[in-house]
């Protein structure tokens, strides 16, 4: 669940940049 949330958050943030 953690690992999988991290990945997403990840992700968005990189969207966001």
């Amino acid at each position: 669940m953690f690992a999988s949330n991290s990945l997403r958050l990840g992700q968005h943030v990189s969207s966001l940049v």
